[in-house]
């Protein structure tokens, strides 16, 4: 799957599966910048882990929301191998994003290592 386009639109550069964590947001939702905060700090501290990225809900953003189903924002999307693995509608906080992030890795451990 080298140099092919994913699901969340994410360049691969590897040819193993990635753990990808996205974040649905609105600029006129006051949850999401609460919300945002939490999602930097989260994303600096696991930075060497998964692959983050931030989809936006106007402009290209709409269609990667209606594909996957977004109803609510904030959301969160765990992807494994493009696959969704787990999600977080609602602001949530620092605990529950640790937490998919750590189910996913063990899980993608599981399957994927050699």
């Amino acid at each position: 799957m080298k140099g092919r386009e994913s699901l969340v639109g994410v360049e691969q550069e590897q040819e193993q599966p990635l753990v990808i964590m996205a974040y649905f947001y609105d600029d006129d939702c006051p949850a999401c910048d609460e919300f945002w905060s939490t999602w930097r700090l989260f994303k600096e501290m696991h930075k060497n882990e998964a692959t983050f990225i931030e989809v936006n809900a106007s402009g290209k953003g709409r269609r990667l929301f209606k594909r996957l189903k977004v109803r609510y924002v904030p959301t969160v999307i765990v992807f494994i191998n493009n696959v969704e693995y787990d999600r977080l509608e609602g602001a949530g906080g620092l605990e529950d994003l640790e937490s998919m992030l750590s189910s996913a890795k063990r899980d993608y451990i599981r399957k994927y290592a050699p």
